[in-house]
């Protein structure tokens, strides 16, 4: 007869019934109180165009602090407890039926998305589409690192765009974003680079021209008048001081951060971003940098 619906084509190892894995609890700051370690959770099924993994890293970033706090609930419907972790590393151990691109053995990283999650345990699924094939010059750990921070910082690059030739500021520069849009802002033929952080070495070394240590000087006193083309903040809240560095005009602001925003999404938090956006906009036209909105 015909395949049952999810059915999984061959799996090459032997898959457990149960693993372990990191589960949030509540919505919070506390990640204390947030999550917990649970051992006896139900190894996942992947659908018919999703994957299982063996999870072999997964990383820690500004999404999953505000998946935890709680910022998305109004657009993302989710039953708590759940394991969590967006980003993932790992090795494709079943397919679905219907999964075309990835069969079992393969090395794989991805993002498993706001929705699924899952990456914060032994096994989770992905869907098919997801995932890239790990660079055998890139460990699982270093892999797992890339796709959210990377892809947020080469979309802001991309966005602007960073021309052959320009000056660049990044606010944030030893960061997940930040220390992507630096290497991705070289790539494209910035000129010159100038990182914010107080992480020095660390920023110098991924190839900044000058390192601004902001807890030792005034970022906006030390770079003012030096007409930058582009200002990447990846800290949030730089955007009023950021013509104080950039050219008077044809200049770029790009923020990666969500701004500075302590509460969760809803209808006031939406109401005052579109007012931001729609402000800053307007306040373009006069001598203000142009906002690029992400």
């Amino acid at each position: 007869g015909s395949p049952p619906t999810n059915s999984l084509l061959h799996c090459a190892m032997q898959v457990p019934t149960t693993m372990r894995g990191i589960v949030r609890a509540q919505y919070g700051v506390e990640w204390a109180h947030v999550f917990c370690f649970e051992e006896n959770l139900a190894v996942p099924k992947p659908g018919d165009t999703q994957v299982l993994l063996q999870v072999h890293a997964a990383a820690i970033g500004a999404g999953d602090v505000k998946m935890a706090a709680g910022w998305v609930r109004t657009f993302v419907s989710e039953t708590l407890p759940r394991v969590g972790g967006l980003d993932v590393a790992g090795v494709v151990v079943a397919v679905g039926s219907k999964v075309t691109q990835w069969s079992v053995g393969d090395e794989v990283f991805g993002d498993l998305g706001v929705e699924m999650q899952g990456s914060f345990a032994e096994y989770a699924i992905a869907n098919e589409n997801s995932l890239a094939k790990r660079p055998q010059s890139m460990s699982f750990t270093q892999a797992c690192a890339l796709p959210i921070s990377g892809l947020t910082a080469l979309m802001g690059c991309k966005q602007v765009p960073i021309a052959e030739g320009s000056t660049v500021v990044v606010r944030g520069a030893s960061g997940g974003v930040g220390s992507f849009v630096v290497q991705i802002a070289r790539a494209m033929g910035a000129a010159k680079v100038v990182g914010i952080s107080s992480n020095v070495e660390m920023v110098k070394a991924l190839g900044v021209d000058e390192c601004v240590n902001y807890r030792e000087v005034d970022w906006v006193g030390h770079l003012q008048g030096r007409n930058f083309d582009v200002f990447v903040d990846c800290v949030g809240g730089a955007w009023s001081d950021s013509h104080r560095v950039l050219k008077p005009s044809n200049a770029a602001f790009v923020p990666v951060s969500g701004e500075d925003v302590q509460q969760p999404i809803g209808v006031f938090f939406l109401f005052g971003m579109l007012w931001s956006t729609f402000s800053r906009k307007f306040m373009s036209l006069f001598n203000y940098p142009k906002y690029h909105f992400m």
